[in-house]
Parts: structure tokens; sequence; C-alpha cells
């Protein structure tokens, strides 16, 4: 009988510390205690765009700058770094580390964009700010396909959350397909972004931005009377900047080059670096990542310091 009793008490006790136990961390973010609210949202498009600068991964830095130009003549690439080389000297195979970075790079951003404008639609924001967010998801959708497109050509098209593990293995679209979608991201973003943001928010993509990439896209497919037209709503015949637009050029064109004159009159769109964060570029995403980029360095030639390219000789 005594044993009975105990039993029956134990089952008491845990029955009433369920749901004690099934709590939820509020240190840890989860798919369930995110996308609740508008700084969710604006969280989210920062991580997007924060993938364009990645030190590795990102096509707006060091191995991004370095992957392009090493494929043209306007550096040499030395052998210190074997990928690098490769890829500069047309050796580099499938699983080469550059290529796969970049590549890596661009899905990731493409991923945090799909989740944007997945769940930005179930968050209680007013329907036009709702609008300009999920047009700004899909421009950082289709800038990250188009660098895609430019550099691989047939990649898998993927447009919404994976839920599945099988739903991350897509065959690749012909490249005439992933250059549709990037035209398609570009057109939405084109008809929902606006055409400027204040100070305190330079560097999110615009109307203008999107006109432009729209436009790089039809020239990238040689469809010249698409891209007069896109290009056409930014500057005139005239060769001045249209409403609700304020391009132009500056008086000198060496003073793009120049930091204080960062996203000025003729910028469309400038991935932002800045001298801040933490100590290593090379940290990943966490709080010891420095915010800037070490491209100039890599660049430099190596009698001042540089650590891979230097200059070709003329």
């Amino acid at each position: 009988m005594k044993k009975l009793i105990y039993f029956s008490v134990f089952l008491l006790v845990f029955a009433s510390c369920d749901d004690e136990l099934e709590q939820m961390n509020p240190n840890i973010v989860t798919q369930e205690n995110f996308w609740k609210t508008e700084g969710d949202v604006q969280s989210a498009l920062a991580a997007t765009y924060k993938v364009l600068r990645e030190n590795s991964q990102g096509y707006w830095n060091y191995r991004g700058a370095q992957f392009i130009n090493a494929r043209g003549d306007d550096f040499f690439i030395r052998n210190g770094v074997t990928s690098m080389y490769r890829v500069s000297t047309f050796t580099n195979s499938p699983t080469n580390q550059i290529a796969s970075d970049i590549f890596t790079g661009c899905f990731t951003g493409i991923f945090r964009a799909n989740q944007v404008i997945e769940n930005t639609s179930t968050i209680e924001i007013p329907k036009v700010e709702k609008a300009k967010y999920i047009a700004e998801a899909k421009f950082l959708r289709g800038l990250n396909y188009f660098h895609l497109a430019i550099n691989f050509g047939a990649v898998p098209l993927i447009t919404k959350v994976p839920q599945t593990r099988e739903d991350y293995f897509v065959k690749q679209s012909p490249v005439e397909g992933v250059w549709a979608q990037v035209v398609k991201d570009f057109q939405a973003a084109k008809d929902s972004l606006p055409a400027s943001y204040p100070s305190e928010y330079v560097g999110r993509a615009t109307k203008g931005a999107a006109i432009g990439y729209l436009a790089k896209a039809y020239v990238y497919q040689k469809m010249w009377p698409e891209a007069e037209k896109e290009f056409a709503l930014l500057v005139g015949p005239d060769g001045f900047s249209k409403a609700p637009f304020n391009y132009d050029l500056l008086d000198n064109y060496s003073d793009n080059f120049i930091a204080e004159n960062d996203n000025n009159k003729e910028s469309l769109f400038e991935v932002q670096n800045q001298d801040v964060g933490g100590g290593s570029p090379w940290a990943g995403e966490n709080a010891n990542e420095a915010q800037g980029t070490v491209a100039a360095q890599a660049f430099a030639p190596a009698e001042v310091g540089g650590m891979v390219s230097r200059p070709p000789h003329r």
C-alpha cells in the first residue's frame, strides 16, 4: 500500500513540472520566437546584405574581388594561394575553394532573402512598408542570382525556403531560366522600392538600383532595346537625370575613389564597409568580425605588403 501511494505522488509532481520544463530559451533566436515584429524583418534584411561583404564568401570583399579580377589581365595572381592561381590560369576544378566560397555566399544570401519574402507577409506591418521590405529582399535575391549567372551559368533555382532535406537537392536550371528569375526579381523590386531613403539608411537598395541592375541583366543577355528602355528611366537623352532620380557624373572621375565621396550622385548601389566591429576580418558571423575589408591589401603589390596579387608589367 505504501508503494502505491508513493508512486501516485511521484506522477503528480512530475506532471506539475512538465510546463516548466518545456520553456523556450530567451537567449536563443529560433523560428518560433523570431518573425514577430518589423524590427525582426529589418534584422533579417541586414543579415542578407551582410553576406555581400563577408570576407571569404562575399562577392564585394577580398575573395570576391580576387575571383572577379583573377580571370582578367588587370592583375597577375601569384601562386602563393593555389586555388586563386588556378582560377587565374583557368586550370581550376569544380571543387576549387575560391569558386566554392563565392557560390556558397550567393546561395546563403538567396536563402536569407527567401526567408524575408515568405515571413514578412505574416507580420503586422503597414501594407506599403511590407511591400517595400519584400521588394528589397527580391532585389537581393536577384542580385545574388545575377552574380551566379555571370560567373557560373546554369545553377539551381531556389525561390522558397526548403522545408525538408530533399528540398535542398535541386537540379540545375538552364542559364536562361536563371536570367528569367533575375529579371523577374529586379522588375518586382523596381515596382515597389522607394527612390531614396533617409540618410541613416544609406546603402539600402532603391528603385534606381533595381532599374540599373535590370538594364544590366538585359545587357548580359544582349537584349539591347529592353536595356535601353530601362536606362532611359534613369537618364534622359540629354544626359541629365530624370525625376524622381538625381544621378549625375562627378566633375572629376578620380573622385569616385576617395572615401569622402562614397555613395555620391554617380552611385546606384554600394555595399557599405566600415572600420568598426571586432578585430578580425576572418572571424565569420560573430562579434569578433571586423566590418571592413582587406581587399586593398590583397591587391597591393608585394613591395608594399600585398598578399596575393600584383599589377601586370606595362
